[in-house]
């Protein structure tokens, strides 16, 4: 009974005070590799207008482009011969899981708050983006198994391991969360989406400097994202998805 009252204490919820480990990569190397991914999502997210709806190549794309991004990022880790634990592949602490679980209540939360918002202003949702793509596409498993299993875990290893793992042990836990959660935000391309996406990228943050760990972001991420992507996979079977937002 202690244990649960304890972890009602507001001093439990703070991140932990000792210094954050150092990393073999410089800021240097954060800014390029950063640089460089979001250099190739540009150029990879062109690669669709020369492929029709229907090719087998388009649905291999969607299986391979995230993994491509982050090419130039595993080539800085390789050079400076970076281990996985420095990414954050270490074991985490069960209690650190069932925390970020709590959190993400309130994320929800914020996420209904700002869906709520973008229908009455009559912006496209995320939700809304996802279900128009399944009802186009002819092989949707593809899409829903890179958004469940390789996006969390690409995602992560990027955003948490390498960005915010690269710049916290140089300016702080706190300023390092800020600035990789607002280009997590930012790097979904929709206003509409900002908001909830930084605000799941700064409890990611947050997780990943309780424990050390990418674990906890990947195991929330992939179940966000299943919750998420099956819902719009079970609205994009109605012969008209947008139909079903209109009604709300």
């Amino acid at each position: 009974m202690s244990q649960d009252i304890s972890l009602l204490n507001p001093a439990t919820l703070l991140p932990p005070n000792p210094e954050s480990p150092a990393v073999p990569w410089s800021s240097r190397d954060t800014w390029i590799g950063f640089g460089l991914f979001m250099l190739g999502m540009i150029v990879t997210g062109a690669i669709p207008l020369f492929f029709k709806e229907t090719d087998w190549l388009l649905s291999l794309y969607i299986l391979a482009y995230q993994p491509i991004q982050a090419i130039p990022i595993f080539a800085i880790l390789l050079r400076r011969r970076a281990a996985w634990g420095d990414l954050g592949f270490r074991p985490a602490q069960p209690n650190v899981l069932a925390l970020g679980c709590g959190f993400i209540l309130v994320a929800f939360l914020v996420n209904f708050v700002n869906n709520a918002i973008m229908f009455t202003l009559g912006v496209e949702v995320q939700a809304q983006q996802f279900t128009s793509i399944l009802t186009e596409l002819e092989h949707p498993g593809f899409l829903l198994f890179t958004g469940i299993f390789l996006a969390p875990l690409i995602e992560e290893t990027v955003m948490r391991g390498f960005l915010f793992g690269g710049l916290r042990h140089r300016l702080g836990w706190l300023k390092a969360a800020l600035i990789s959660s607002a280009l997590f935000g930012a790097l979904h391309l929709s206003i509409a989406a900002f908001i909830p996406t930084f605000t799941l990228g700064f409890l990611f943050c947050y997780l990943y400097q309780r424990s050390n760990s990418v674990w906890p972001g990947v195991i929330l991420h992939t179940l966000i994202n299943a919750l998420g992507l099956c819902a719009a996979f079970l609205l994009s079977q109605y012969a008209d998805p947008s139909a079903f937002f209109r009604g709300i």
